[in-house]
């Protein structure tokens, strides 16, 4: 089947899309923010990913549908912009619907404690061109 991965984008898109548009969840004002930051976001992971495919990894023919831009199949470049845009949805749907507010105040923390952590990993696998 070649829409596997064409239908896991549209899936990932279809909740944020659906819910975003709602009036009671508030994210239509939110929507064009998000968008530009995941068009920010998703450029230099499509750099990197149509620098590296069939040196580190490729795609499956069978699993896509053969449009290709940059070496990529569009699913591929639909997966930088579906899976962040869905992520930044749940982030402000947690936020918004939280009670105490604590994951706002909490921001720095796990920040500090993921920027640590990765810094932490490089050194570890710092030898290995792909990880």
């Amino acid at each position: 089947m070649n829409y596997e991965y064409l239908l896991f984008n549209l899936i990932i898109f279809s909740g944020p899309i659906f819910f975003g548009v709602q009036q009671k969840f508030n994210f239509r004002s939110k929507f064009l923010p998000a968008l530009l930051s995941v068009f920010t976001a998703a450029f230099p992971f499509i750099v990197w990913d149509s620098l590296v495919t069939n040196v580190h990894w490729w795609f499956n023919e069978n699993f896509i549908i053969g449009i290709k831009f940059w070496g990529l199949p569009i699913e591929e470049i639909l997966f930088f912009f579906s899976v962040p845009f869905a992520c930044l949805f749940l982030w402000e749907m947690l936020i918004q619907n939280s009670s105490d507010k604590i994951l706002v105040k909490n921001d720095a923390i796990i920040f500090i404690l993921v920027f640590f952590m990765t810094i932490a990993i490089l050194f570890f696998y710092l030898e290995k061109i792909y990880t």
